[in-house]
């Protein structure tokens, strides 16, 4: 199953750069640079944007991403995703259900947050969604209310059959450390958001990524 419009993309998810919205910066040109630095894939959280702002802001961002293989996927609206051409939507707890956005949308990424909840995970699986994340692994500035989760969740998580992507209060320091525990990425918004030099933020986080993956035993 491709993209819509034909666009050609990779479903590498060790960088995945969650663009909260409204943000200080112009969006453009973090995307911009999140992706020069090295993030493999964006997402669009707007909680509190109406939809036709996040709308006109997903077809910029989109524009962007065009000729870089890089998904756009849209959290929560997939009204919005679908309205955009956006590649995907991630969805929550408090979402449409995934089983329905599933069948909604069967050519689109479809990720779902499954906190600490590996039982979840294995249902989002069993519908035949793209990819889970799991978190929060510290505390959240986006998200104070999450619970944090522990590190051996990802170790249960590596026999899903589907990326598995850690998302929650993760900064530069801990990448490493979470993708050798089992993640195949790490989902971060202010890490590279709310860091003076946004591309150069990404490539350090990437190259931890990688660094990780190279450091799992077997």
């Amino acid at each position: 199953m491709g993209r819509p419009m034909g666009h050609v993309f990779t479903r590498d998810y060790g960088l995945y750069f969650v663009l909260d919205l409204p943000a200080q910066r112009d969006p453009v040109e973090l995307v911009t640079a999140a992706v020069a630095g090295g993030a493999t894939i964006v997402q669009l959280r707007g909680k509190d944007v109406p939809a036709g702002d996040l709308y006109q802001t997903a077809l910029a961002v989109r524009k962007v991403l065009e000729g870089t293989r890089v998904p756009l996927v849209v959290n929560d609206r997939l009204d919005v995703a679908m309205a955009a051409g956006a590649e995907g939507v991630h969805v929550g707890g408090t979402d449409l259900p995934f089983e329905r956005v599933r069948q909604i949308a069967p050519g689109r990424i479809v990720g779902v947050s499954c906190y600490g909840d590996l039982d979840r995970a294995r249902q989002a699986v069993a519908a035949g969604v793209d990819y889970v994340a799991f978190g929060a692994f510290s505390p959240s500035p986006s998200k104070p209310e999450a619970r944090v989760v522990p590190l051996e969740t990802l170790a249960g998580a590596r026999d899903l059959g589907v990326p598995v992507v850690a998302i929650g209060g993760i900064m530069l320091e801990r990448v490493e450390e979470i993708v050798r525990a089992g993640a195949d990425g790490v989902a971060v918004i202010s890490a590279i958001q709310g860091a003076p030099d946004p591309e150069a933020a990404a490539r350090d986080l990437r190259a931890a990524v990688e660094r990780g993956r190279a450091g799992r035993p077997g």
